[in-house]
């Protein structure tokens, strides 16, 4: 369910200014690199993947091994490809953009929403696929 209207796209700015050239041309230009590290996301168990049986075959590249019938989640890989997705994120809330999470798994639909309230973004909830 989409609580709020989307803002007019008219707030987006439509042009890079200066200032936001040098923004999008440094790497790590908000320090995403310092949000995390490898031991915390081993830790949170983030490396345990789907049972071996299931899976998507264009996931074998991230794919470390198996253990006890589980996939292991190459971590270096992850941290690369999520601090990436994460300074994508930054730059796209620096220069005003919209933000949209969406979740359709019942036991997180509440946790999806209040980060979404919390941020001043929008969500959508529940079953959303026709």
């Amino acid at each position: 369910m989409l609580v709020r209207t989307l803002r007019s796209l008219s707030s987006i700015p439509k042009r890079v200014d200066a200032s936001t050239k040098d923004v999008l041309s440094h790497d790590d230009y908000f320090g995403v690199g310092n949000l995390f590290t490898r031991r915390e996301l081993m830790d949170a168990r983030v490396h345990l993947g789907h049972k071996a049986g299931v899976w998507n075959p264009l996931m074998k590249p991230y794919i470390l091994g198996e253990r006890l019938g589980v996939h292991v989640v190459d971590l270096d890989q992850t941290v690369n490809h999520l601090r990436r997705a994460l300074n994508v994120i930054a730059h796209v809330a620096h220069r005003g953009g919209i933000i949209l999470f969406i979740h359709g798994r019942r036991e997180y639909e509440q946790l999806t929403q209040d980060t979404a309230r919390d941020a001043g973004e929008y969500f959508a909830t529940g079953d959303w696929r026709p």
